[in-house]
């Protein structure tokens, strides 16, 4: 954010126009927005729409912005113009000469965020679907089923969340993680005794636990109480 906010300036101090720097924007924008400063993110993607009408990676950020928010008629907007831009770029790759463009095969996230908002709104079927397309066109099964799989439980539509963790089985998802997750599943569904033992199990595994995993482990062994 500092040396990117840096650059910015001094790229309209000196009326520069080079288009790389809605690259930067692109970059403190997202940088806001993992720091949880959403107001601040969708500032820097606005401005970079101002520069360029058509920046695909500015809309990709508004999105996500609007789904953090939960406002499902903004995310469907900027989402709508994302799948446009996606389209025409895809259609007319000259249009993209000069400019840096990060999300073009992203689309699959924003998928997973309109599944999320439609959750949240109670519309499994419709939801379920986006996961689904979600899934088909990400590149790793696995992280896009996992991350379905979490969504899903989250918002308590448990069915839907062991079937999502399957896919991300058979995708390949290392049996380690793939506890865990389950545990996670068994807890929110409210059957602790299942819960419980999947992490006693994890815990007396005799290999070492991939470095991911230590940390999330280790939280659910402090809640359960087994300090050492």
């Amino acid at each position: 954010v500092e040396y990117g906010a840096k650059a910015i300036v001094l790229h309209k101090r000196k009326r520069s126009s080079d288009s790389n720097i809605l690259w930067t924007h692109f970059v403190v924008a997202t940088s806001y927005f993992n720091l949880g400063e959403l107001d601040k993110a969708e500032q820097l993607a606005r401005k970079a729409l101002e520069i360029h009408a058509e920046y695909l990676d500015a809309y990709f950020i508004l999105a996500a912005i609007f789904a953090s928010r939960k406002d499902k008629g903004a995310f469907a907007g900027a989402y709508d113009e994302f799948v446009r831009l996606q389209k025409v770029y895809r259609d007319s790759p000259a249009l993209l000469a000069g400019l840096v463009v990060n999300k073009m095969d992203e689309k699959w996230r924003l998928d997973l965020d309109y599944a999320s908002l439609l959750l949240h709104e109670g519309s499994l079927n419709e939801a379920l679907d986006r996961f689904e397309k979600a899934i088909e066109e990400a590149p790793d099964g696995v992280t896009a089923s996992r991350s379905a799989s979490m969504l899903c439980r989250q918002a308590g539509f448990f069915p839907a969340a062991r079937r999502f963790h399957d896919r991300a089985m058979d995708a390949g998802l290392d049996a380690y993680r793939g506890g865990l997750d389950e545990a996670l599943i068994e807890k929110a569904y409210g059957d602790e005794s299942a819960y419980q033992a999947i992490i006693d199990g994890l815990l007396c595994a005799k290999q070492p636990y991939p470095a991911h995993l230590c940390k999330d482990l280790g939280m659910e062994a402090f809640r359960m109480g087994k300090w050492k």
